[in-house]
């Protein structure tokens, strides 16, 4: 009895398999190596008869064509077993221009895992402004898929130029036939065939167009159809090509997504990580140490459809940079850092319960900005900060290029959001650190304390004529510029600290004095900022009770204003000794 158990038990166990697949076959095709490798076709197709703990390492450079997907998941793993796409030193898969299926789908499958790990690249390599293709692209597409983690495209991988955007760029002159219109570039043209065009012309508005298609280019000129004849002088013209993607989920799945983005490399691109969630309840998502940059928008994420409910998102330790070469003429891409939003609310859509915190946001804001860092819409809670508590988060705006950075944080018809020691730099006297606009929801529904806001030149902007801020939440924080910020009261005109203090009855125990901030934007010995926090233990957020560099917060007693709790050593106090 017990020896027929024995072998009924041995008989149900499943060890789990490795396979080696390339583009195409290498070696004697089996799949046991690297040099040996199975086609792509094997995994997508599912020859390899994939179970529940298997790994699938891709092996070698892998040139797509272009227009087409590249991997597809073909079945899913278990709670505790999944099945998992793994990266080997010197993979890249690539195309010169992947289609929206993705170089990596899901394909509907759950309980799975895409590894990086610190060496695999995905990437197109020529889609772009200037380059050869001007497709809407994905890169990794996770639609309708839960427990799913993508991790480790760092290191000497990444996952990269989904679209090389050029911006806005300048022309020298115009002329036309009759049935075509040629510019002349300032320089090396910026811009491709195939390309979408809009050109603002200085002198002739018969040679503005608007979503045009580039017919031919060269490198000093490029051409659209159109009727006008004669020339003219100058003007801009930028790239509206729409739809490029790194990481996309379409129609996330409802219920417990358990989706983990965490530690990538991710570069040029219209949207980093873009996320739409579908009718029903969606919960557990966590964005997580990824490096963003050159994007329009780098997190994305908000309702598709009536009665979607998105809760218990964590976003944290990302550090996202640059939006200026995502400018265009239309204006339609409005540069934000974190986009969350809920444009179905009256339908039974929103967003709670998201913390935000411990990212670092920096570089060229660009002109087309929404918000330097967050940008909240129809974000709504019942209470407390349940709708969006940001915190620990370090914003630091460049206008390098001679554009200044517009709000850093900026609540839109939201409610029960709290922002808590965050630390922004502006560039000399631009832009604002928290503008408030929105009263859908009620008043006094948005929290602000033991926030540094250094050199901005404004401080609060409601754009409401009630409040939005809560009095007694909005406090402790420290507002510095030369010549002192402004604040504007219930949409009213600029005016002084001490005029918006009385105005909205806040800001009691807050300062004006420099910061005296290191060029990592910590506090050095001295700083007014030490000790002149609240003390916020009591809201029980056991992230918020470590500060962004993971020191600990005073459980008792004052903490200091900003991401950054002071960790050096004090000056001594002026002490009176007593001789005996």
């Amino acid at each position: 009895m017990k020896t027929t158990l024995l072998l009924l038990l041995a008989s149900r166990v499943v060890l789990a398999a490795n396979y080696y697949i390339a583009q195409t076959s290498t070696g004697g095709g089996t799949g046991v190596d690297c040099a040996n490798a199975k086609p792509y076709t094997a995994f997508n197709n599912n020859t390899l008869n994939l179970q529940p703990g298997d790994r699938v390492h891709y092996c070698g450079t892998g040139a797509f064509p272009a227009a087409n997907g590249g991997l597809s998941f073909p079945a899913s793993g278990v709670a505790g077993s999944v099945i998992s796409l793994v990266f080997e030193p010197g993979a890249i898969l690539q195309s010169d221009a992947f289609s929206t299926a993705g170089a990596v789908s899901t394909n509907g499958k759950n309980y799975l895992l895409i590894d990086g790990q610190g060496q695999g690249v995905i990437q197109n390599t020529a889609n772009g402004s200037n380059l050869a293709n001007h497709k809407a692209t994905e890169l990794i597409n996770f639609d309708g898929s839960h427990n799913v983690e993508i991790r480790n495209f760092n290191g000497s991988g990444g996952i990269h130029n989904s679209y090389v955007n050029t911006g806005v760029n300048s022309l020298t002159s115009a002329s036309g036939n009759g049935t075509t219109m040629t510019y002349t570039c300032s320089g090396t043209c910026q811009i491709s065939a195939g390309a979408t065009v809009t050109v603002h012309s200085n002198s002739i508005s018969g040679y503005n167009v608007t979503d045009a298609t580039v017919i031919g280019a060269n490198s000093s000129t490029f051409s659209v159809a159109g009727a006008t004849t004669g020339t003219g002088l100058g003007g801009a013209y930028s790239d509206e090509t729409s739809g490029m993607v790194a990481i996309r989920c379409v129609s996330c799945y409802v219920g417990a997504m358990n989706v983990l983005i965490h530690d990538n490399v991710i570069d040029n691109a219209q949207f980093g990580i873009l996320m739409s969630y579908e009718a029903g309840s969606s919960s557990a998502l966590s964005i997580y140490n990824n490096k963003m940059s050159n994007m329009e928008i780098h997190i994305r994420i908000g309702d598709g459809d009536v009665n979607c409910i998105l809760t218990g998102t964590a976003i944290y330790g990302n550090e996202i940079s640059d939006w200026i070469n995502w400018d265009d003429l239309d204006n339609n891409n409005h540069h934000v850092g974190i986009h969350l939003f809920a444009n179905h609310i009256a339908s039974g859509s929103g967003i709670t319960g998201s913390l935000i915190y411990n990212n670092y946001l920096h570089g060229d804001l660009g002109v087309n900005q929404t918000a330097f860092g967050i940008f909240t819409e129809n974000v709504v809670g019942t209470s407390g900060c349940n709708g969006m508590l940001a915190f620990n988060n370090v914003l630091v705006g460049s206008n390098a290029t001679g554009h200044a950075p517009g709000n850093y944080f900026q609540p839109k018809n939201s409610a029960y959001v709290c922002f808590y020691n965050n630390t922004i730099v502006a560039p000399a006297n631009t832009g604002t650190c928290l503008e408030t606009n929105g009263e859908l929801f009620g008043t006094g529904l948005i929290d602000w304390k033991n926030n540094i806001c250094d050199t901005a030149s404004t401080g609060v902007y409601e754009t409401s004529v009630t409040d939005d801020i809560r009095a007694a939440g909005t406090d402790n924080n420290l507002y510095y510029n030369s010549p002192a910020q402004v604040f504007r009261y219930h949409s009213g005109g600029a005016a002084a600290f001490d005029t918006w203090k009385a105005n909205c009855g806040c800001d009691g125990s807050s300062l004006t004095s420099n910061p005296n901030l290191d060029g990592t934007y910590r506090l050095q010995a001295g700083s007014p900022a030490i000790n002149a926090g609240a003390n916020l233990t009591g809201l029980g957020i056991t992230a918020l009770n470590t500060d962004r560099a993971g020191n600990q917060r005073p459980v008792a007693g004052a903490w200091a204003i900003g991401a950054y709790q002071f960790s050096g050593t004090l000056p001594p106090s002026s002490l009176t000794a007593t001789v005996h």
